[in-house]
């Protein structure tokens, strides 16, 4: 877990127990246990010093990087879409919106 105090000093921390208003952990480069108090919804340091707790498992990892070539579609799907935003209302109205299935195929390994 990462420990990040109000000041700006970060702390890379391992979590030694926890309770509903109370955490021990041992911080990175320290002797002693840190521990820090719940109190309304916030985390607290022995110093009264507000403190944010991010958990390893509630960062996302892996995120993968969207391109500019990630987000642009075929000419074919773009001048449908077109179609349809300036004289497609008829074919909206009554459900029957014909899309070329394999636009639609190229659209769906697009959307991200």
């Amino acid at each position: 877990m990462i420990i990040r105090y109000t000041d700006g000093r970060t702390f890379n921390a391992v979590l030694l127990s926890r309770t509903e208003t109370t955490m021990r952990l041992a911080l990175e480069n320290h002797d002693d246990v840190a521990v820090l108090t719940r109190v309304h919804d916030a985390w607290v340091s022995d110093e009264c010093e507000l403190v944010q707790v991010d958990f390893a498992w509630a960062r996302p990892e892996g995120v993968a990087e969207v391109k500019l070539e990630d987000c642009i579609c075929s000419h074919e799907l773009a001048a449908h879409l077109i179609h349809l935003l300036h004289g497609g209302d008829d074919e909206v109205a009554s459900g029957t919106i014909a899309v070329p299935r394999e636009l639609i195929a190229a659209a769906l390994l697009q959307v991200v």
